[in-house]
């Protein structure tokens, strides 16, 4: 028989193998051995470094202790919040002071209010033909500002109905010559309060046209305020007062008007307030014995000065004085009488 580890021939009866020493089995097969805890020789390191595949590692050694975890601070986050919050509250900030005061135009069919930035709101036009002031126009003005506006600008356009050079009738849409009687000024509007105002417009010329219409073929048609119709207003933008000035009613500073034969102006102001004017400015206007403009008598022509009387102004009045006032004559009309329509005073910082 031969033996099953190394084929050499093993003589009958032996229980080794002569050859390599393995136990013989009965039937001629070698014994397995089989080794109870094996030892392991730490393996060399193949070439190249590369771990060996199929071979046993040591036991890695135990880690070395590290450092705990540091927690992330949340100032520098906090910081980045706080800001971000500043920004924005500023960025509000200077939103609503540089923001025009609102008011609400409109509502849309769902409802939903329109907010509108306007400087000026004109509402209630209305042509009025009774009184000793004739026919004029009454609007009123929201002043929007914030703040006293004074020489304010205005447009008034108004459908006229004229017959062209064909003898056609036809209608023109024109804008209308109207001046400021009430707050009256040389040159626009003479204040709007902050809120409400009430506006009195007149013709321009004494002769009260406001409109005219002249054909290549034909004579000039010619329109009262009373004959024009859908009348529109518009209110451009004007001055305001200084940060040192006032606006004052006659009343509120006893200004006293005479109105000599010559034209001349005497009279008096008091400084009623409690600081000290700089200056004050008092304006005048012109008016007939019933109220109404006084104009440059049959001289009809157009004219700003129909009724403005100019202003007189004095300087350096203390708090509780009185002072004079005096203006040289102006006679190219003939006025009843001349009224202070209001006063502007410059305080002494």
């Amino acid at each position: 028989m031969y033996c099953s580890k190394c084929g050499k021939e093993v003589p009958e009866g032996s229980a080794f193998c002569p050859a390599c020493g393995a136990p013989v089995l009965a039937g001629g097969a070698s014994a397995q051995t089989v080794e109870v805890c094996p030892v392991y020789e730490v393996p060399a390191e193949p070439s190249g470094g590369a771990p060996a595949s199929a071979q046993m590692a040591p036991a890695a050694p135990p880690a070395a202790p590290t450092e705990p975890r540091r927690k992330r601070s949340k100032k520098p986050l906090a910081a980045i919040i706080a800001l971000a919050l500043v920004a924005v509250a500023g960025f509000v900030a200077w939103r609503a002071l540089a923001a025009e005061p609102a008011y609400v135009a409109e509502q849309d069919q769902s409802g939903t209010e329109e907010t509108v930035y306007e400087d000026f709101e004109v509402g209630d036009v209305r042509v009025v033909t009774d009184g000793d002031l004739g026919p004029r126009l009454e609007f009123s003005v929201t002043n929007n500002t914030g703040e006293i506006a004074t020489s304010v600008g205005f447009e008034v356009t108004g459908d006229i109905a004229i017959t062209d050079e064909y003898g056609d009738e036809g209608t023109l849409n024109e804008e209308l010559e109207l001046m400021a009687w009430e707050p009256a000024h040389d040159s626009g509007i003479a204040f709007l309060q902050p809120g409400e105002n009430e506006v009195t417009l007149i013709p321009l010329s004494p002769s009260g046209t406001v409109a005219s219409y002249t054909p290549e073929k034909g004579d000039t048609q010619t329109f009262q305020l009373d004959e024009v119709e859908n009348v529109e207003v518009e209110i451009g933008s004007g001055d305001t007062l200084g940060s040192n000035e006032q606006l004052l009613m006659p009343e509120d500073c006893d200004v006293e008007i005479e109105l000599a034969p010559d034209g001349s102006i005497t009279g008096s102001i008091t400084n009623n307030t409690d600081v000290r004017w700089r200056r004050a400015t008092v304006y005048l206007r012109a008016e007939n014995a019933d109220g109404t403009p006084a104009t440059m008598g049959l001289n009809e022509s157009t004219n700003e000065e129909a009724f403005y009387y100019g202003e007189i102004t004095v300087e350096y009045v203390r708090p509780g004085d009185t002072v004079d006032l005096e203006k040289s004559s102006r006679m190219y009309y003939d006025p009843a009488r001349v009224v202070a329509t209001y006063v502007v005073i410059e305080e002494d910082v």
